[in-house]
């Protein structure tokens, strides 16, 4: 069920930094990395 999660959060994050790459939001990216780490962590771990 973790990798579930992690999977889902992956593809979140990747979604928000294409979404807003565009539009140059320094936080929402930040967001976006934090997301992608977690995901990564929890698949791994």
């Amino acid at each position: 069920m973790k990798r579930v999660w992690a999977v889902a959060l992956w593809f979140f994050g990747i979604g928000l930094v294409t979404g807003l790459w565009i539009s140059h939001d320094f936080t929402q990216i930040i967001v976006c990395i934090v997301c992608m780490i977690m995901g990564y962590c929890l698949f791994f771990y």
